[in-house]
């Protein structure tokens, strides 16, 4: 809901002696002067965001169970989007199943988005059957296994994509033969700043990226799933011109190392009484080695 904008609305229309809003809703006699979906029929979240995909609806598979992999299932879902979860990881596959599937993002105005995970599973068939996306939210090392899990069971002409980190071009995985029919992508970064509040419940979104640039082999997919990834997120992504471009030169290679550096090379090697934030604090000793 939107109260303080219908607000403004609606002391508009007053003003014009036009009638758009009615009874908190956009169903006034002047709508069908107007742009707005419910000129068209719309009246749902998913049925507006299905009417940017056509006839058919992307299924979304993401592979992670950490703060991203929240992001995305929250911030998807809570626009209509059919999501899946894959992880291994038997005793997260619980925790989510336990919460209910429903999941809350919490962004920094203080609105909340709100959705429902089709599906979280350790079974990859289970959740990348029939998905025209498949996400990999977790760190580089474990690509090549999540590849070889969950791309035997996507569809021929899904894309499957990583986020900071990947290839110069398609994986290069022995006997991966399913490849040949998937697109390969990569994120530059991940859209959203964001920390898990309640595991399989709810994410914190710190803060969102204006943009994000992205990569695809075959090179002619990238605007196509650069457009997708923007409706899905509502974050601009931004279409480079190869993946050797994109990861190749990703400042995140200098940052990183730097920020990981400064906060831990004084460390005793003890439990941290709560997880340390990572961006935040940053002194001038991390700025001078980066």
């Amino acid at each position: 809901s939107t109260p303080e904008l219908d607000k403004a609305i609606v002391w508009g229309q007053t003003q014009l002696g036009l009638e758009w809003i009615k009874d908190g809703k956009l169903q006034g006699k002047d709508i069908q002067a107007t742009r707005c979906p419910q000129k068209f029929g719309i009246k749902t979240l998913r049925a507006f965001v299905k009417s940017a995909f056509g006839h058919h609806f992307p299924r979304v598979v993401i592979c992670g169970g950490g703060n991203g992999a929240h992001a995305f299932a929250a911030v998807m879902s809570a626009g209509g989007v059919e999501v899946r979860i894959f992880t291994p990881l038997k005793d997260e596959v619980d925790k989510w199943n336990a919460a209910g599937l429903r999941v809350q993002a919490h962004f920094p105005n203080g609105t909340v988005g709100s959705g429902k995970v089709a599906c979280v599973s350790a079974d990859p068939e289970e959740a990348a059957k029939d998905a025209d996306l498949a996400i990999i939210v977790l760190p580089t090392f474990v690509h090549d296994k999540m590849i070889t899990s969950i791309g035997p069971h996507l569809k021929p002409g899904a894309a499957i994509g990583t986020i900071e980190g990947g290839w110069w071009g398609k994986p290069p995985i022995p006997g991966a033969d399913y490849l040949k029919n998937l697109t390969f992508f990569a994120m530059r970064t991940l859209p959203w700043a964001c920390r898990i509040m309640e595991y399989g419940k709810s994410v914190q979104i710190i803060g969102s990226k204006v943009s994000v640039s992205m990569a695809a082999s075959p090179t002619s997919r990238a605007p196509e799933l650069a457009n997708m990834l923007t409706t899905l997120t509502g974050i601009t992504f931004k279409a480079e011109a190869n993946l050797l471009s994109l990861l190749a030169l990703d400042a995140s290679q200098i940052v990183h190392p730097s920020i990981m550096y400064g906060k831990l090379k004084d460390w005793d090697g003890k439990p941290f009484k709560e997880a340390p934030l990572f961006y935040q604090g940053v002194d001038e000793e991390i700025a001078r080695v980066m």
